[in-house]
């Protein structure tokens, strides 16, 4: 595959990482290096076996697919510098259309996972089930909290990135939900490496633990796998729905009240209890969030063609 293209898919997943609820892990599906990026998780510690008994740099970089892994996550940091601050004004300023193009993404996202299913039985829709509805689980905000604590630091790390591997789901959403996201950026900002370190050795076991057994599941109930993962994607449309209401607030890193737990309204009572809902953009910008992905796949496939 040519750099560039690896590179595309980079920016790509970057982009969805800063969005709430969007996850990198469902570009890296749909654009087709899902399961290598897995594959190339997966190989880093027996190759650093294989390294400290053999002393062949070279052979461990190329075990571990060095090269695939730093042109993506060139392209991951350089959509999130590029993109955050864009995107962030966004949202407080046109959040009806962004949240909209965002819902045209996961619903092209989920139709691509969901047609490259080659069949659907009672297992499959199970699944299904399951992954919408623990996706809505995820979203309601319903969940545990930590301490603020080196072990609350090391198990935030540890869900949060397991998190990023899935489809559907992202960390830094999970990091609100479990309580400890100010934590762990008022921690980044004072430089607390204790609480910095346990943070990133749960991050590691996260990220090493959580390719091991997705690709050890997908190998051995693909279809299942794939079905959970779809439901996932789609479950998490309530998060990024755009017409909401605020249930409840939090103090961000500055001390100001922000949006914390959020309800889901149809436009008609979103007209009466907040304003205009805005729909005739808001369908413009679903399409234009549909459209999008589905450009991206012609364009990579025809760049990919050109390549070989």
């Amino acid at each position: 595959m040519h750099w560039v293209l690896i590179f595309l898919r980079g920016i790509m997943m970057g982009a969805a990482d800063i969005v709430p609820g969007v996850s990198g892990g469902t570009i890296a599906f749909i654009t087709g290096i899902y399961e290598r990026l897995l594959s190339s998780i997966n190989s880093v510690l027996p190759a650093l076996r294989k390294l400290l008994q053999h002393r062949s740099i070279q052979q461990f970089f190329q075990e571990i697919d060095a090269l695939f892994l730093l042109i993506l996550l060139s392209g991951i940091l350089s959509s999130i510098f590029l993109l955050a601050s864009f995107i962030s004004e966004v949202i407080v300023s046109h959040p009806i259309p962004l949240w909209s193009f965002f819902c045209g993404l996961i619903a092209a996202s989920v139709w691509i996972m969901g047609s490259s299913m080659d069949r659907w039985r009672g297992s499959e829709c199970i699944a299904l089930v399951l992954g919408v509805g623990l996706a809505m689980f995820i979203a309601s905000g319903r969940f545990f909290s930590l301490e603020f604590n080196l072990l609350g630091a090391f198990i935030s790390g540890f869900i949060a990135i397991f998190a990023m591997l899935l489809p559907g789901v992202s960390g830094s959403f999970l990091l609100l939900l479990l309580g400890t996201y100010t934590f762990i950026l008022g921690s980044v900002k004072s430089f607390e490496l204790s609480v910095l370190a346990c943070f990133v050795l749960g991050c590691l076991l996260g990220l090493i633990l959580g390719a091991r057994i997705i690709a050890h599941l997908l190998h051995l109930y693909r279809t299942i796998c794939l079905s959970f993962l779809t439901g996932l994607m789609l479950g998490s449309i309530q998060k990024i729905w755009p017409w909401r209401e605020v249930l409840s607030y939090r103090l961000n890193s500055k001390g100001e009240n922000v949006a914390h737990l959020e309800g889901v309204l149809w436009p008609a009572d979103y007209a009466q209890l907040v304003g205009d809902p805005q729909i005739g953009l808001a369908a413009i910008w679903f399409v234009v969030g549909v459209g999008s992905i589905l450009l991206i796949l012609v364009v990579i496939n025809r760049l990919e063609r050109n390549a070989n």
